[in-house]
C-alpha cells in the first residue's frame, strides 16, 4: 500500500496552503540492473546490479501560494525519507582498476525549499521562473564509502510571447548541480528556443526550434573514495535544430 494524504485551503480568494503527504516506490531501471561490463575503457570499467532492490520514500511537503492579477507566487518545503536509496558507487582497487556500479544504501534524508512564480507584465508576455534548494543526508553500511551530505540546486527560467499575425516565441534556461553519495555532478546552463506560427484558421502550425544553439554542454563529476579522488569533465555538443509541423482536424477558435 502507498498512501497519499492532501489537505489544502484557500483563504480571501487570493491565498492558498496546503499539507501533502506520500509514498512512492522506485524501481531500478533495465540499464541499473544490467551486470554486463562496459569495458570501453579497460581502467574506468562499469556495471549494473541484478541484485537491487526497489527504494521507498515517505516524503511531506507544506506549500503556500498567494496570486494577483499579474504574478503569482508559491514556496513550499519538504521533508523526504528514502530507504535502500540506489546510487552509483565507485571504488578502485589495489589493481587500480576503477569500478563503477549501483548499490542499495541503508537512508537518505532529504530537506528541500522550493519557490516558483510567474509573472505576466502585458497580457501576451508570460515569465515563469523556479529554484530549489536540497539539503541531502546520506546513511550507509558501506564502511568503504566517504558520506558526501551536500546541497543540490536546480533552477529553470522560461518565456513565452504571443506575437501579432499568429506568432508566438518560448525559451526556456535551466541549470542544476546535485549532490551524491561520493561528490557532486554539476552541468552547465542548457538553453531552448522555439517559435511558432499558425495558418488556416489555427489548423495549421509550423514550429521552429533550437536547443543549446551558443554553446556544448558542459557537465562535471566530482567524486571520492578512501583510495581515489576523481574529476571527470565531459563536453557533448547537444546543439540541434528541427522543424516540425501539426494540422488540428478538430476546429479551432481565431
Amino acid at each position: 500500500l502507498f498512501p497519499t494524504l492532501a489537505i489544502s485551503r484557500y483563504f480571501k480568494k487570493k491565498y492558498h496552503a496546503g499539507l501533502t503527504y506520500g509514498m512512492r516506490i522506485n524501481r531500478p531501471g533495465e540499464n541499473v540492473l544490467n551486470p554486463q561490463v562496459e569495458n570501453s575503457d579497460p581502467v574506468n570499467i562499469s556495471y549494473g546490479n541484478p541484485g537491487l532492490k526497489p527504494s521507498v520514500t515517505h516524503q511531506a511537503e507544506l506549500t503556500f501560494g498567494t496570486f494577483r492579477e499579474k504574478w503569482s507566487v508559491s514556496p513550499r518545503i519538504g521533508y523526504s525519507d528514502t530507504r535502500r536509496i540506489i546510487e552509483r558507487v565507485r571504488t578502485v582497487g589495489s589493481d587500480g582498476i576503477s569500478r563503477s556500479t549501483y548499490e542499495n544504501m541503508a537512508r537518505s534524508r532529504s530537506y528541500t525549499f522550493h519557490l516558483s512564480g510567474n509573472y505576466r507584465p502585458v497580457r501576451k508576455v508570460r515569465t515563469t521562473g523556479a529554484v530549489t534548494l536540497s539539503q541531502r543526508f546520506y546513511d550507509t553500511e558501506n564502511k568503504s564509502l566517504l558520506q558526501r551530505n551536500g546541497l543540490s540546486f536546480r533552477s529553470n527560467l522560461g518565456v513565452s510571447w504571443q506575437l501579432p499575425r499568429r506568432l508566438a516565441f518560448e525559451s526556456d534556461l535551466r541549470y542544476s548541480s546535485n549532490t551524491s553519495a561520493q561528490g557532486r555532478n554539476r552541468g552547465s546552463v542548457t538553453s531552448s528556443f522555439s517559435g511558432r506560427k499558425s495558418v488556416w484558421n489555427n489548423r495549421l502550425s509550423i514550429r521552429l526550434s533550437a536547443q543549446d544553439p551558443f554553446y556544448r554542454r558542459n557537465t562535471e563529476e566530482f567524486s571520492e573514495g578512501t583510495n581515489f579522488r576523481l574529476h571527470r569533465s565531459t563536453i557533448t555538443s547537444t546543439e540541434s535544430f528541427s522543424v516540425s509541423l501539426g494540422y488540428r482536424f478538430t476546429r479551432a477558435a481565431e
